[in-house]
């Protein structure tokens, strides 16, 4: 997580960019870190995996069905066989 970092915490590693994400809470930095913090504070006792239907999709019901259909035919599409998958596979050979 990059939680520590941009609530301050630690180091921010040069990878890591936190402007935009602060900039979504004020335009003063300071004012945007403690807005952050705020609203990660207030996630913490929320627990979303009751809300979780079909195994992965969260939402109502009503959201699931009309996306279900969206999704079949997506993995569809990306299926991959197993001989795609194994292609490029090292061999397991010690010789």
């Amino acid at each position: 997580s990059s939680y520590r970092a941009t609530a301050e915490q630690d180091e921010v590693p040069g990878f890591l960019s936190i402007d935009w994400l602060l900039a979504q809470f004020d335009s003063d930095p300071s004012t945007a870190m403690h807005h952050y913090r705020k609203f990660v504070q207030q996630g913490r006792d929320v627990t979303v995996w009751d809300q979780v239907r079909s195994g992965s999709i969260l939402g109502s019901d009503e959201y699931v069905n009309r996306l279900k259909p969206m999704l079949d035919t997506m993995w569809d599409a990306v299926k991959i066989s197993q001989n795609e998958r194994l292609a490029a596979r090292p061999s397991l050979d010690l010789c």
